[in-house]
């Protein structure tokens, strides 16, 4: 019997023991679809033949019609090879069984006993995929019928063309019945005009129209084009047909319209006896096309205006960017070069350190020495600091950073920094409190994550108001993550979307030192490592940064950081 509305996906359970189907509707009753059952093979094909189902459960050993039986006699077809079967055994996993399964066309070779939400999970999926291709189905048939009436409505336009062409050709005679004509006698070149053509020349209607008054009547410039059209229509041997176009003056030259002259001579004995023809205004036409040939000469330099602008902008871009790639040679050049006298520098001041301290027994340094030498190194190791930012900044810019991937443990590497900036955090009056559950091993670059990790703790504790930085660090099977937090300042959220680019700042540079280019390098080397990086902050209420790094290396290599969230609590993965 089947169960729920009619409208919804059917599912058709197949199996000869009542038990069996007693299970599986109890299974599948959550879902609320109609259930159709059937105890053996013959009735299954009956019921198949009535109605359309999302899916078929098949139990495979039955009598008669056995499940593989049924299932190739479905795939045989038209109206049922599409649904998909799900083979139920309560045999052991054969696989052979399995094979024949999916060579009768199965999706799915289930074993009993099963996992109810499994097999729950399996059928609402072939639910969700019917009701799917049914709403495509749906749409299809809504535009099959558009097109349908889209091409009646075509149909109907050229029917509607058709009968505007025959009106405009109804207007063309209309309009023809206004032409002037006009006849000229080649012997005495005399015309013959009808009032309308008269009117066209600029004439009375009783004026005579002979070969001297039409000549008054043409413009000076057209009277040559004129006068060799009608030699070359009168000439025996040619076609005998005039098609001119040409201006008329009024008398004294006070106005100028446009005319067309159309015409045909007839011959008797090889001598032209008469030109005969139609006058039309074409002075609107004319100006039109005028107007035309304006309007696109002003296009035309228009596309050439805009032409020369785009070189002139492609010039600038080729320009800027040789310029940015002297300037990432020049640091690249600098930083290498500034690297080189820092390295010894450094360690020069740290052997007269420990030189002092072998003697201190022997002869007491003063405590002002002792200080000056601290500050020297500090400020070397700064210099230092900047100077391999630049030269990473010169690596990601040339595509040269490259890792080092091995087994690292994220726990071992943050006690590491905590225990290096801890100088840094009792000068600015704070600590560092490290949370962590236990080992987070991944595959990373070791030198890379400590650099990351330093960026992420020196900011928080430049930043952080003298208040304790928490660096808390969680995992789970695909991914540790990292959450660096301090109370201080916070970040104004206009400032948030550009927080990672090169050499940007959130604060005033007068106040805090730094070139704008740690939380770059950070995101390059999260990002290198298939993972990403975000930040939520609240002016005055600190920030909280998150990084999310996949452990495994398949995943370092192709993980996607999806936005979570990105508009509602200001993250931005």
């Amino acid at each position: 019997m089947p169960t729920g509305s009619d409208k919804n996906p059917a599912i058709l359970l197949v199996d000869d023991v009542p038990a069996n189907l007693v299970t599986l509707r109890a299974v599948l009753s959550s879902l609320n679809e109609p259930l159709v059952e059937a105890s053996s093979g013959t009735e299954a094909l009956r019921i198949l033949l009535r109605r359309d189902f999302a899916c078929v459960l098949l139990d495979v050993e039955m009598p008669g019609l056995d499940g593989f039986e049924i299932a190739n006699l479905l795939k045989k077809t038209e109206r049922t090879k599409h649904i998909p079967i799900l083979f139920l055994t309560a045999a052991e996993r054969n696989e052979a069984h399995v094979v024949r399964g999916y060579a009768e066309g199965a999706v799915d070779f289930i074993v009993k006993p099963f996992n109810p939400d499994i097999v729950r999970a399996k059928v609402k999926v072939f639910v969700d995929l019917h009701r799917r291709a049914e709403a495509m189905r749906q749409r299809e048939a809504v535009l099959r019928e558009r097109e349908r009436e889209i091409e009646r409505r075509q149909a109907l336009e050229r029917e509607r063309a058709v009968q505007r062409a025959g009106e405009e050709r109804l207007r063309l005679a209309l309009d023809a019945a206004s032409l002037g004509t006009w006849e000229l006698d080649p012997k005495t070149m005399t015309f013959r005009c009808d009032a309308r053509a008269k009117t066209l020349l600029g004439l009375g209607s009783r004026a005579v129209v002979d070969h001297v008054t039409f000549q008054r009547c043409i413009h000076p410039e057209d009277l040559a084009r004129v006068e060799a059209d009608m030699k070359a229509a009168l000439t025996p041997g040619e076609f005998g047909l005039s098609d001119l176009e040409y201006r008329v003056v009024g008398e004294g030259g006070e106005w100028v319209r446009w005319r067309r002259s159309t015409g045909r001579a007839y011959f008797e004995g090889g001598e032209p006896v008469r030109l005969i023809g139609t006058l039309q205004d074409i002075t609107d036409r004319k100006l039109a096309e005028a107007e035309r040939a304006k309007l696109l000469a002003r296009e035309v330099e228009a596309r050439a205006d805009a032409e020369r602008h785009i070189m002139r902008l492609q010039q600038v871009e080729t320009e800027l960017q040789e310029a940015v790639c002297a300037r990432d040679e020049f640091l690249s050049v600098a930083s290498h070069e500034l690297r080189t006298p820092l390295t010894p520098l450094l360690l020069k001041l740290q052997t007269m350190r420990r030189a002092l301290d072998a003697s201190y027994d022997a002869m007491p340094v003063p405590s002002s020495l002792a200080k000056s030498f601290a500050t020297c190194e500090t400020q070397v190791r700064r210099m230092s600091a900047l100077v391999t930012d630049l030269l990473d900044v010169t690596r990601l810019s040339q595509g040269r950073l490259t890792l080092k991937l091995e087994a690292v443990d994220m726990r071992e590497v943050i006690d590491e920094v905590a225990n290096t900036l801890a100088p840094q955090a009792a000068k600015s009056n704070s600590t560092i409190e490290v949370e962590t559950d236990g080992p987070v091993e991944g595959l990373w670059d070791r030198l890379r994550l400590n650099q990351l990790i330093t960026n992420l703790v020196s900011n928080a504790l430049k930043y952080g108001a003298g208040k304790p930085v928490r660096v808390r660090l969680d995992s789970d099977s695909t991914e540790a993550i990292l959450e660096v937090s301090d109370q201080g300042i916070g970040i104004p959220a206009q400032h948030i979307p550009r927080l990672f680019g090169k050499f940007q700042r959130a604060v005033s540079e007068r106040n805090y030192g730094g070139l704008g280019l740690g939380l770059y390098i950070s995101r390059q080397i999260v990002e290198a490592m298939g993972g990403c990086i975000g930040v939520e902050s609240e002016p005055g209420h600190g920030a909280t940064f998150t990084v999310r790094l996949p452990v495994h290396a398949a995943e370092a290599r192709s993980a996607i950081c999806a936005p979570a969230a990105e508009a509602a609590n200001g993250l931005n993965f």
